[in-house]
């Protein structure tokens, strides 16, 4: 299937929207091991997988039901991303394992600074392309625990036009409550937040591995994608 050889072949999710699009649509419709983000609370029994299961096809359907309506405008509908995002993922774990050993080097106003920019980035990437995502389907296959704790749940996506992709979304119970946070999504084995930090690396060392540099460049480009969807 073309989808299917599009996701195998890409090496990058950031630069490619067709990419992008497919990533963002599964979120609509529904980490790297979690050694790499620190040890998540145990997963408990079975009930938990379905929780988990649940949890991914209902933040799915309420993402789709708030954003794909083509009557509201971009700004409300980065609203709306905006909320969902933070309910559905762990930014904040995600945003520390994409800047790697980097994090460590950052005041705490520059964590502070860097958080708000990779949510905007974010916000403002993908929410535009929800009113695109009509006719899409997806289906929640299966889970199964990690050895760390956590539950992979894969999904199957079907674009308007035919294909498959599998995607699967790492999740761990969110600290202190019975709810679940997604902390990764990878669509044929290539992760996301693995790509990211791959790019973000890149970055910091074309900059001259500045990190007041790389802040600023990243604002920028907020700043000219905003103006791009506005």
């Amino acid at each position: 299937m073309k989808y299917k050889r599009l996701f195998s072949r890409e090496k990058s999710l950031v630069k490619n929207p067709r990419v992008l699009f497919y990533v963002m649509a599964a979120i609509g419709m529904l980490v790297k091991q979690a050694t790499l983000f620190g040890t998540p609370p145990p997963a408990e029994t079975a009930t938990t997988s379905a929780q988990a299961q649940r949890f991914v096809a209902d933040f799915g359907n309420r993402a789709i039901s708030a954003l794909t309506d083509p009557k509201i405008s971009t700004s409300v509908r980065q609203e709306r991303f905006s909320i969902l995002l933070e309910e559905g993922f762990d930014v904040e774990t995600i945003g520390r394992f994409v800047l790697a050993r980097h994090w460590h080097r950052l005041t705490d106003i520059q964590k502070k600074r860097f958080l708000d920019l990779f949510r905007r980035t974010i916000t403002i990437n993908y929410a535009a392309r929800f009113k695109e995502f009509v006719g899409l389907e997806m289906h929640v296959k299966s889970a199964e625990y990690t050895a760390q704790g956590g539950i992979n749940v894969k999904t199957i996506i079907t674009p308007p036009r035919g294909g498959q992709v599998m995607v699967v979304w790492k999740t761990f119970p969110a600290s202190g409550s019975n709810k679940f946070k997604v902390v990764d999504v990878t669509l044929d084995n290539v992760s996301m937040s693995i790509t990211q930090r791959s790019e973000f690396a890149h970055s910091i060392q074309k900059l001259g591995d500045s990190m007041d540099a790389f802040l600023t460049d990243l604002e920028q480009r907020v700043q000219r994608t905003h103006q791009k969807t506005s």
